[in-house]
């Protein structure tokens, strides 16, 4: 289930036919220029390195490159174009991870 807000009625619905490209848990997420990226999270096997856009005019899932470590539950946050993505948990789930890594989408 993918819902979504209405603003004209105040409830939820059920996006059909938009789905994450992984299952995941405590992803980044951030929006820039009406396109929804996201990185990383926690799915079933494990904390993961993904990452990848949806361009809402094309409905279509764009993976980009791999996060250089894997993280889960990390902050995010876009300056001057260029996302960054602070901390989270490691690829182990347990320890928290210092780093900090920058994306200059296209």
């Amino acid at each position: 289930m993918k819902p979504t807000t209405d603003d004209k009625s105040n409830t939820w619905e059920t996006l059909s036919d938009l789905a994450l490209p992984w299952t995941a848990a405590g992803q980044g997420n951030i929006v820039i220029d009406d396109q929804l990226y996201i990185f990383g999270g926690y799915s079933g096997d494990g904390i993961h390195p993904r990452a990848a856009y949806f361009d809402k005019t094309t409905k279509q899932w764009t993976q980009l490159p791999d996060i250089p470590e894997a993280r889960a539950a990390m902050g995010i946050a876009e300056m001057n174009k260029k996302i960054y993505l602070l901390g989270g948990w490691s690829d182990d789930g347990r320890t928290p991870a210092n780093t900090l890594f920058a994306l200059s989408p296209k």
